[in-house]
């Protein structure tokens, strides 16, 4: 793999890729658009001070304003932390860059480097509020090596660091992903920079050190070329995931009998990054595909960071937070046929005889003596999911339940009979109901 010479130029060269990835628009990609604001993961250290570095000599040289910002997030689990804070502090105030640092609360039972990544990266999340903003993060390819063999070691999907990645409103970039740390740390050395040394980074009892200076070290001896060569390895395997992603974004769900496929946690994978949900391990992925071909009894689920995965009437859905959480609902709601009724979470259509329905829901009903809970065949057989059931609207005539409506996404939706057999005694009136629920609220 060459090395491409260590200067500016590689800034706004991986701000335009990262664009042309994300965006359709066909202006993302002119070569003179720029950041709205240009935010740089300042820890303090050669690989982010040279990062920097660059950043500045890109807004010297830019045609229009360019805004710089350093971000700085003072995580607290080592002595000399103050002092770190301190040298971004001179070191931006010496460039004239304004720096936004955090001090993030880690509990005690949350000071560990997993949890310290997941608050910094929660920091700079919130610091991306435009499309166009853009963050600039320092890793290198030695980085990406590191991180490949150690996911090597641990038995987890073999996946690098991806040169960009949505983050917040804006974008994550990693413009020195191709770049060696020898090519870093000469940069520093020859323009005089001053940076910070972590002390840890040299304890072998750290997984990742012990590959930074031990392992790779004396894999790289053996074969020279084994940093790019694992480089490239990630570039491919990332260009395979995201042809995946493309084939399976537009389903709405995964069959199980393609999730039990030796591929399916791969699938699975692909199709959950096309939902933007990115925080999941092969670990977990592997344990939900081993247990779909568990019994009808058993509702298999994955926990994420957004939603779950669920198997439900033999496919795997993802459902998000937002659809998990309770919809505030009134106690019974009135719809006249014919006529519609406007719902928090969506639209109930009825015709037929004239007549006042009611509506209730199962999260309402649920410490009621009015009516028995609804079974579960007759949600099954109108295809209503389990974490839908407490907010799925059940028409009731009076006293009578008459049924639900049949669950399908909003585009597949068809009217549904009432009243279903569900004890109402020789009914002399039918209505057609049709249920549309909002789109991206309460639908799997």
């Amino acid at each position: 793999m060459s090395i491409a010479p260590l200067d500016w130029s590689l800034l706004p060269s991986a701000w335009i890729r990262a664009l042309a990835s994300a965006s359709t628009a066909p202006t993302a990609t002119a070569p003179g658009i720029l950041p709205s604001t240009l935010y740089v993961g300042l820890s303090g250290g050669v690989d982010s001070v040279v990062l920097l570095d660059l950043a500045v000599a890109w807004q010297a040289a830019a045609a229009q304003p360019l805004r710089v910002v350093a971000l700085h997030a003072h995580h607290g689990l080592q002595a000399p932390a103050d002092a770190w804070l301190q040298a971004c502090v001179e070191r931006c105030a010496g460039l004239g860059i304004e720096l936004v640092s955090a001090r993030l609360a880690l509990g005690s039972k949350q000071r560990s480097e997993a949890a310290a990544r997941a608050a910094r990266y929660d920091f700079f999340r919130r610091q991306l509020r435009q499309s166009t903003d853009c963050l600039l993060l320092a890793h290198h390819s030695d980085d990406q090596a590191e991180t490949l063999l150690l996911r090597v070691a641990q038995g987890r999907a073999v996946l690098g660091m991806p040169e960009s990645r949505p983050l917040g409103l804006g974008l994550l970039v990693r413009p020195l992903l191709n770049q060696r740390r020898e090519a870093i740390e000469a940069y520093a050395q020859q323009h005089q920079l001053a940076w910070v040394e972590d002390p840890t980074n040299a304890l072998l009892t750290a997984d990742r050190n012990f590959v930074r200076h031990q392992w790779l070290p004396a894999a790289a001896a053996r074969w020279p070329d084994l940093v790019p060569s694992l480089s490239g390895l990630a570039e491919r395997q990332r260009q395979q995931l995201e042809l995946l992603v493309e084939l399976v974004g537009g389903w709405e769900q995964v069959p199980v009998a393609q999730a039990r496929l030796p591929t399916g946690a791969s699938l699975l994978r692909a199709w959950l990054l096309s939902r933007g949900e990115t925080s999941v391990t092969q670990l977990g992925l592997d344990e939900f595909c081993a247990q779909l071909g568990a019994g009808p009894d058993r509702s298999p689920s994955l926990r994420l960071a957004q939603g779950e995965l669920r198997r439900y009437a033999d496919a795997v859905h993802y459902v998000t937070d937002r659809e998990l959480a309770e919809v505030p609902l009134a106690a019974c709601y009135e719809i006249h046929s014919p006529g519609e009724l406007l719902l928090p979470h969506g639209r109930l259509t009825l015709s037929g005889p004239a007549a006042r329905l009611q509506v209730h829901f199962a999260q309402t009903l649920k410490n009621s003596l009015f009516a028995p809970a609804l079974k579960g065949r007759h949600w099954h057989r109108a295809g209503v999911p389990p974490w839908l059931r407490p907010s799925f609207p059940q028409l009731f005539d009076g006293a009578d339940r008459l049924g639900v409506p049949a669950y399908g996404l909003p585009h597949k939706q068809e009217p549904t009979s009432l009243p279903h057999t569900l004890g109402v005694s020789q009914p002399k009136r039918r209505w057609q109901v049709r249920w549309e629920p909002f789109l991206g609220q309460r639908q799997p």
